[in-house]
């Protein structure tokens, strides 16, 4: 039966309140470029690919992550079917050569983490045309090669031109073309925009190679100098990708996760080996305070008590300045603990730091089970919200039984994404649902507006289990109460509808 109104106790057994319902990000990046994550080597096979990319959603399961970034766009190529570039090298061993037998990663991945209640972002590169690690030539259709005045080559690499309006379209057609076309749930961009300065031999700076862009601008009328016109052409794709990406798809989040420290001695001790604001013409400051994205993942890369670079120290200024309340998602070097410079105390501790900066929020029902009347925030984010990991690979390799801490520590019970209310504010009604007693399944009305459901059993002492997260459009309905949530995909949590099999 589903309760019109809930009894006071269900067969003798009286009710406890629902359980409050955790928010907290647990992402963790899913690195292609150079095969750091995914896969394992270039030229692998369709079948042991696909097997790789499952083993990573069950691991993200099995550790109740919520979350993976998934590059698919390292160096002006693509680990997805795309229209505009080729496919990477990374994935197939060859440039511009697509899987065999065919297949799609991005597509595939979507399907299997969505069906574990886990978010897919994807992550593009916006400048970076080849990595000195390709190993690879570039296909006839990559941009250096159909367009080489707007590539230089730089250190190792090969470079886009920000300045160059030619580029900025061109990376905002292939981001805004995944978003027609793919389920992703976010779109992500990392630290790397005007290149990190390279020295000569000699010890000397080189420069970017982009006075001739410079000169057309001024010879156009342009007033700037050099270092805030390159800042100006990052600020300009930053503010046209957040507006195309909610004319099109308003709940897909965008997030960027720029280098840690804003500008050397900010806040004040703090060192730094770049200025990111003069060295990669980046001001993610003006990029969260403007409203632009939606989450900011500095790579806080850095041990708690090191006071030169102090995750503490950084983390408290980022949430500090986070002004618009946007999501503060630190980016944490998991993988130090692999590498062996980290203990496994270092990131539980950061952690533990990023929850009490500003308690992740916690939801908890208003009203009574009878009548509830909506899910109330325990507290309001203005601090951190959750972490982000490099990379995924520490969680496969497990060093110093790193996993087996978290899932009996931080990440023992499931966890939401946290909600974006400057998104979305509308309340949502009972979830829609139907109940097939013969096979004792709860069927889930499942549609576009619904990110995932939530649910909790009650349990013979009266208290209700803790609660679980699918993208699955089924539930079994067991043998007592189960309290039923769905949650939209701006992150806002339905009242609860209760269903028994009697």
């Amino acid at each position: 039966m589903i309760f019109p109104t809930l009894p006071k106790n269900y067969n003798g057994v009286k009710f406890a309140s629902l359980p409050s319902i955790p928010r907290q990000l647990r992402g963790a990046w899913v690195a292609t470029v150079n095969n750091i994550d995914w896969p394992t080597k270039r030229g692998e096979s369709t079948a042991e690919a696909k097997s790789q990319l499952l083993a990573i959603v069950q691991k993200a399961h099995e550790l109740h992550l919520n979350c993976l970034i998934f590059q698919i766009r390292p160096s002006a190529d693509a680990l997805y079917n795309s229209k505009v570039e080729p496919w990477s090298a990374f994935l197939t061993g060859k440039q511009g050569e697509p899987p065999s037998p065919f297949w799609d990663p991005l597509a595939y991945l979507i399907k299997i983490a969505h069906r574990q209640g886990i978010q897919v972002q994807a992550w593009f590169n916006p400048y970076r045309a080849t990595s000195a690690t390709q190993q690879s030539p570039n296909a006839k259709n990559h941009i250096s090669n159909t367009h080489p005045q707007v590539v230089y080559k730089y250190g190792g690499d090969l470079w886009m031109d920000p300045g160059s309006r030619f580029v900025q379209n061109r990376t905002l057609a292939v981001i805004l073309d995944v978003v027609k076309r793919y389920d992703i749930d976010g779109v992500h961009l990392d630290d790397y925009f005007y290149p990190y300065p390279v020295k000569d031999k000699s010890g000397d700076y080189v420069p970017f190679p982009d006075e001739k862009t410079y000169q057309k601008y001024l010879s156009h009328g342009g007033k700037l100098d050099l270092a805030d016109w390159r800042r100006q052409n990052v600020n300009s794709l930053i503010e046209r990708i957040s507006i195309g990406l909610k004319k099109l798809k308003p709940w897909v989040l965008f997030g960027i996760s720029p280098f840690g420290i804003y500008r050397p001695n900010v806040p004040s001790g703090i060192k730094a080996g770049v200025d990111q604001y003069a060295e990669l013409y980046a001001d993610p400051l003006k990029w969260l305070q403007s409203g632009w994205i939606d989450y900011i993942s500095p790579q806080l890369y850095w041990p708690i008590e090191q006071k030169a670079q102090s995750f503490a120290t950084l983390l408290r200024w980022w949430s500090q300045e986070n002004t618009l309340h946007r999501h503060l998602w630190p980016g944490m070097y998991t993988d130090r603990i692999r590498q062996g410079s980290y203990g496994v105390d270092e990131i539980l501790n950061q952690i533990e730091l990023t929850t009490r900066s500003s308690a992740p929020g916690v939801y908890q029902l208003t009203g009574s089970l009878a009548k509830p009347e909506g899910w109330k925030p325990v507290v309001d984010n203005r601090g951190a919200s959750g972490e982000i990991h490099f990379s995924f690979k520490v969680f496969q390799s497990d060093p110093g039984q790193f996993d087996q801490k978290l899932i009996h520590g931080p990440y023992k019970l499931e966890a939401l994404i946290p909600n974006s209310p400057w998104l979305h504010h509308r309340s949502r009604p009972k979830p829609m649902i139907s109940i097939d007693r013969a096979r004792g399944k709860v069927k889930l009305a499942h549609s576009l507006k619904v990110e995932l459901y939530g649910y909790c059993r009650l349990q013979s002492n009266g208290r209700w289990s803790a609660w679980k997260f699918t993208g699955k459009p089924t539930i079994d309905l067991g043998k007592t109460a189960i309290a039923i949530i769905d949650i939209d995909r701006f992150g806002t949590i339905s009242l609860p509808k209760m269903v028994s099999q009697k």
